[in-house]
């Protein structure tokens, strides 16, 4: 039970798309750069269902400065160079406040994903949560 607990915690590709879109203010604004269409995105999100290979090609095309092995393993920086789709080259600090932001909207993914783990191991196995100084 512990390894699928492990593998539920791994942020997935549609949530790290959710993220990137975030960078573009929004789905909407992140679907019309890539070429996507935005309902069909934003029901792959809400779903947090499987996303397509096409899909991924659109993204990577769309976006030449993205890190493929972040978007489909979570390894690595989101950008392969300082990038800005507006601004152009990024300065240190900005960089480190785009790092922090990820990290944050990570972070913030995680723990909803713990918090809806915790609610379905106290309504399959109350005792058990409790054990686990769930409450």
């Amino acid at each position: 039970m512990q390894q699928s607990g492990i593998k539920a915690l791994q942020v997935t590709v549609i949530e790290r798309i959710q993220v990137l879109s975030k960078e573009f203010g929004g789905i909407k604004k992140f679907a019309e750069k890539c070429g996507l269409n935005v309902n069909s995105l934003r029901t792959s999100i809400n779903r947090n269902s499987d996303i397509k290979s096409e899909v991924v090609t659109k993204i990577i095309d769309a976006l030449p400065n993205l890190n493929l092995r972040w978007l489909l393993l979570g390894e690595g920086a989101m950008w392969l160079t300082e990038y800005n789709r507006e601004e152009g080259d990024l300065s240190g600090q900005q960089v480190q406040d785009r790092e922090i932001k990820y990290i944050t909207r990570l972070n913030d993914l995680l723990e909803k994903r713990v918090n809806e783990l915790e609610r379905k191991l106290k309504d399959v196995d109350p005792n058990e949560a409790r054990d686990m100084g769930i409450e």
